[in-house]
């Protein structure tokens, strides 16, 4: 529902204040394609790209402390169908998504909150008015306590609900309502590699709620 991936520019850098740090990002690449999980790695459907933006602020008297905001800005090409060819957004959508977190890192304490909103709008013919818009509304908030400097059990939680009229979100196979829970423990083994093992429970719209149990090897290089 959120765009994991664009390929594109991003510039980056820090901004000293003081004691403070505000770091900041700015990137422009290619934007949605005609579901959520469509990449666009060397081209567009459009002439429009998307645009990303974000900002961090470190309070040099809390180590650990970011407060930050994001954007991120596209227009979605129309034509998408379903599989029986019925046509789910016959116009171009106007893409806006705006956020704001809060997270704590330092150690033994690790806490994470985000929120989000998503808009998507209908438009005109010619580009000259919205005829509809819809909205998507969600967050998550994670929490953590070092029991070892390598060993952290967590909790998290995380929601979101939407517009069930997005025609974009529905080709893309998006529920109209979901709940997660995730209780885990993370164990590292080296500085560039952590297992993690999580009960899940998930809620689709009004479904009966799902359990698992998965189990993961991170690496970072």
């Amino acid at each position: 529902m959120l765009p994991a991936h664009v390929i594109g520019l991003t510039f980056a850098g820090d901004i000293g204040l003081g004691d403070n740090t505000l770091h900041y990002d700015l990137g422009i690449g290619n934007g949605r394609g005609t579901f959520a999980d469509d990449i666009l790695a060397v081209g567009e459907y459009d002439d429009w790209k998307s645009v990303v933006a974000r900002l961090n602020f470190l309070p040099g008297a809390v180590y650990g402390l970011e407060i930050g905001v994001s954007a991120y800005i596209d227009r979605i090409p129309p034509g998408v169908t379903d599989d029986g060819g019925n046509v789910l957004v016959p116009f171009k959508q106007d893409e806006q998504i705006f956020g704001a977190h809060i997270a704590y890192t330092g150690y033994p304490f690790h806490f994470i909150a985000e929120g989000y909103q998503v808009t998507h709008a209908d438009l005109k013919e010619g580009d000259d008015g919205v005829m509809d818009s819809y909205s998507l509304t969600g967050g998550f908030v994670e929490a953590g306590y070092d029991v070892t400097e390598t060993l952290r059990p967590y909790g998290r939680y995380d929601t979101m609900s939407r517009d069930e009229k997005d025609g974009f979100l529905t080709a893309s196979g998006a529920p109209n309502k979901k709940t997660e829970i995730r209780l885990g423990i993370r164990q590292t083994l080296h500085s560039k590699a952590v297992f993690k093992l999580e009960y899940v429970n998930v809620t689709e719209n009004d479904d009966d709620p799902s359990h698992g149990v998965t189990a993961q090897v991170a690496f970072g290089f």
